[in-house]
């Protein structure tokens, strides 16, 4: 009797891990689900600002980030995303900029800036909730 509770327990448990792993597969993000203004911090090389960032749509599948602390205003331009996740770089003469963002849940956003001049890498990470 005891081992077939123990069977019935190893059972449920496989399935309820393998379930929640398939809709953790399954989640879509639309662009609406982007848009919006977001509260967070950006930390560059250990220097923290509190950060308002805004994202807008542009066109039917891009959307624009913006975010300003007290002491710097960036705006990307158009960007085009992937579900829940962006990835994007422009190079223009020796400078290259990388970003790698995503979307956790509608309402959280981790957004990782990289730029690169020459042999100077700056690393920017961001985390931000919807407001």
């Amino acid at each position: 009797m005891k081992a077939l509770q123990l069977a019935s327990l190893l059972l449920f448990v496989f399935l309820t891990t393998a379930t929640s792993c398939e809709d953790d597969e399954d989640i879509v993000c639309l662009q609406s689900d982007w848009v919006g203004t977001y509260s967070g911090v950006v930390d560059c090389a250990g220097d923290a600002e509190d950060l308002t960032l805004t994202i807008t749509a542009d066109g039917a599948d891009n959307i624009v980030i913006s975010y300003e602390t007290p002491t710097t205003t960036v705006n990307f331009t158009p960007l085009a995303f992937n579900n829940c996740s962006l990835e994007a770089s422009f190079t223009q003469d020796s400078l290259t900029v990388s970003i790698i963002s995503d979307l956790t849940g509608g309402e959280t956003l981790n957004l990782t800036q990289t730029i690169v001049s020459g042999t100077t890498t700056s690393v920017c990470n961001i985390a931000a909730t919807r407001n």
